[in-house]
């Protein structure tokens, strides 16, 4: 999907605003087609992307509720460490 990959590289050059919006748009498209995973997924990427950005702070919950639906140690895990990471940057 391009405008994931849109928003990954807008993430990685620091251009937040223009990532949350793109983030936002690739999850609205998955979550149309019901591709809950792929949506948590992309929850989980721009959380961990944008680790400082207080747009994507309330799709920690959402992505969380699926990994823990679908018993996935190693996502939450990663939710964990995006999570912790967002933690630093507000401190």
């Amino acid at each position: 999907m391009k405008v994931l990959a849109r928003a990954g590289v807008a993430a990685l050059e620091g251009r937040s605003e223009e990532a949350v919006i793109l983030y936002r748009e690739a999850i609205d498209l998955y979550d149309q087609a019901r591709f809950r995973f792929s949506a948590a997924l992309t929850r989980l990427l721009a959380l961990t992307l944008l680790p400082g950005e207080p747009a994507v702070a309330d799709w920690e919950a959402e992505a969380r509720s699926f990994f823990e639906f679908v018993k996935s140690p190693p996502l939450l895990s990663l939710m964990d460490a995006a999570v912790a990471s967002r933690a630093g940057q507000q401190a």
